[in-house]
């Protein structure tokens, strides 16, 4: 897990990852779609607590 980190903090980037350890393209989607949907969902929570 620390690799994908260091690919996504590094210059290489999601996109050199994903060519470099194609094999775990769907588990990566899979994972950033959890975060992506976690990251909506504190978005909502604050924006419903602003309001």
């Amino acid at each position: 897990m620390q690799t994908f980190f260091d690919y996504l903090e590094g210059e290489a980037g999601l996109t050199e990852f994903l060519k470099d350890f194609p094999h775990l393209q769907t588990q990566v989607l899979q994972v950033l779609e959890v975060i992506a949907k976690a990251m909506l969902n504190q978005e909502q929570i604050i924006y419903a607590h602003s309001a």
